[in-house]
């Protein structure tokens, strides 16, 4: 004969029903044990510091001064780049993807390896522990680029640099200037944010910018105001080959700049 149950259960056979209940009590718990340390996935509220994805083989801190209850966006992210989160002390990472509560698409203790599966900003949630504790205090937080088969010189470090379609430089001394657009070697990247222009005289923005060239009557520049705020790209590469010198010679470029504007930092 079988006994039914139904909820509430009927106490029928005390012994029966509360070995019963004990093994449901045990099975919830050792559920909600198990959740956290599986599936965690931590979101912070404030955000500091932030980082444009290094090329492969290079790496770029976030901050020297990232409290373990922050986020920090990092940009221009690539796709099937594999990159490395450390932290100078004892960390739980989680990387969300679109907003900084987007969905998580890694998360784990740093040091922490990722494949990014689609090109674009992503944001990089700190904390102490995979049960999301918090912490004040500064530590350091960097992302490598560790993909292999990467890491030659082309210029942007991310999708720019699968594009790159300027020149490549192999005869030294190399000198350009901006004069003639014939003879400019950059190369504009058209898969950033925003463009550097060609131009003689002042710039359009008050108050900031050169009045005129360093040599000749050309330079190039970025406007910087609005809508081209921080976090976006504006990027011009030259690749430079120096297979045919010695593993001692030293490279080295010289250049003038012009930095000028009362929020200049």
């Amino acid at each position: 004969m079988k006994n039914h149950y139904n909820l509430p259960l009927e106490v029928k056979n005390s012994k029966l029903t509360l070995k019963a209940f004990a093994s449901l009590l045990m099975f919830f718990a050792l559920m909600f044990i198990d959740t956290p340390a599986s599936f965690a996935q931590c979101t912070n509220y404030s955000q500091y510091g932030s980082a444009t994805a290094p090329p492969a083989g290079g790496s770029v801190n976030f901050s020297t001064c990232i409290y373990r209850s922050e986020y920090s966006p990092l940009y221009s992210a690539v796709s099937g780049q594999t990159y490395q989160f450390t932290v100078s002390t004892t960390c739980f990472v989680t990387v969300r993807q679109g907003s900084s509560g987007g969905p998580a698409v890694a998360s784990g203790m740093a040091p922490l390896d990722w494949t990014c599966g689609s090109s674009g900003t992503y944001y990089i949630h700190w904390n102490t522990n995979s049960s999301c504790g918090t912490a004040s205090g500064c530590v350091t937080t960097t992302v490598a680029n560790t993909t292999s088969g990467g890491g030659g010189p082309a210029p942007g470090g991310n999708a720019c640099s699968a594009s790159y379609g300027g020149t490549t430089v192999s005869v030294f001394p190399h000198t350009t200037d901006f004069e003639s657009t014939g003879n400019i070697s950059w190369w504009e990247c058209t898969s950033d944010d925003f463009n550097w222009t060609r131009r003689s005289g002042y710039t359009g923005s008050g108050s900031t910018g050169p009045s005129s060239a360093s040599g000749g009557s050309y330079y190039y520049y970025i406007e910087t105001s609005y809508p081209n705020y921080g976090g976006k790209d504006a990027i011009i590469g030259q690749r430079y080959d120096f297979s045919g010198f010695t593993s001692s010679a030293v490279a080295s470029m010289t250049f003038d700049y012009h930095m000028h504007g009362s929020s200049m930092g």
